[in-house]
């Protein structure tokens, strides 16, 4: 799960379905998660091992959902996540 957080590509419809399956999450509750539809999240896994046509902005939350979620555990991997976030923010920057 954490190498999902960093890997450079972009994520492909089977990583989400493996994401919200590892949270136990339906359609709807991960639809909360990442602010969109679950006709979306859908979409998004019908992708299967294609890249789904997510918008990057989500994609980080996501990452980012994901990290605090199984990394973050003490205050000093708080100060790690941030810089997390800021390598992930120069990532997704490429993208555009």
């Amino acid at each position: 799960m954490k190498s999902l957080v960093t890997q450079e590509n972009r994520l492909t419809g089977n990583q989400i379905k493996f994401i919200r399956s590892y949270f136990s999450m339906s359609l709807r509750e991960f639809a909360k998660v990442v602010n969109e539809s679950h006709a979306a999240i859908r979409k998004w896994e019908n992708f299967l091992d294609e890249q789904t046509n997510m918008d990057p902005n989500i994609e980080i939350m996501l990452r980012l959902y994901i990290y605090d979620q199984v990394v973050i555990k003490n205050e000093k991997k708080k100060a790690e996540f941030y810089n997390r976030y800021i390598e992930l923010t120069r990532l997704f920057a490429s993208y555009q």
